[in-house]
């Protein structure tokens, strides 16, 4: 069976408010809890039996600075942001990593959610103001109506 990057773009995750008005790290629970169950119908068609653990309650990114061109300055431009992520991880070293990017020059940074565990990984990305999905699977071409159905419902 075939494998290749299939791209699923504006995909409608929730009827929630996203919230994110005040910033990714106050994303409203509820939107992000169904756009994980959505991320997640979407990686079990491929991988049956893959399941994230669930969210923790209150929702508590982890920070740290990473600089804006790697370890070393490619630019006189250099400068330090922060990275933001939760990591969700189950007994069978599979899991779900969410994050994003504070304070990058320019701004347009999404938040992301990708799987950790399985080769290829799959990720889902939205960029604010926009509150649909951009989807990034792999899997037989041949699948793809399936996917859109799933992604239309």
């Amino acid at each position: 069976m075939k494998t290749d990057l299939q791209t699923y773009q504006d995909v409608k995750v929730s009827d929630a408010d996203p919230g994110f008005s005040s910033g990714y790290a106050n994303i409203n629970p509820r939107f992000l809890a169904d756009w994980i169950q959505l991320f997640e119908s979407a990686v079990q068609a491929c991988h049956p039996g893959f399941q994230f653990p669930p969210l923790p309650a209150p929702l508590k990114f982890k920070t740290e600075m990473i600089h804006s061109d790697g370890p070393y300055s490619a630019t006189e431009n250099y400068y330090t942001l922060d990275y933001n992520s939760i990591v969700l991880m189950s007994d069978e070293k599979r899991g779900l990593r969410i994050s994003f990017e504070d304070g990058r020059q320019g701004g347009g940074e999404p938040i992301c959610l990708e799987t950790i565990g399985i080769s290829p990984n799959f990720s889902a990305y939205i960029h604010s103001p926009k509150v649909t999905a951009t989807f990034y699977l792999w899997h037989d071409p041949s699948r793809r109506p399936e996917f859109e159905a799933l992604f239309n419902q």
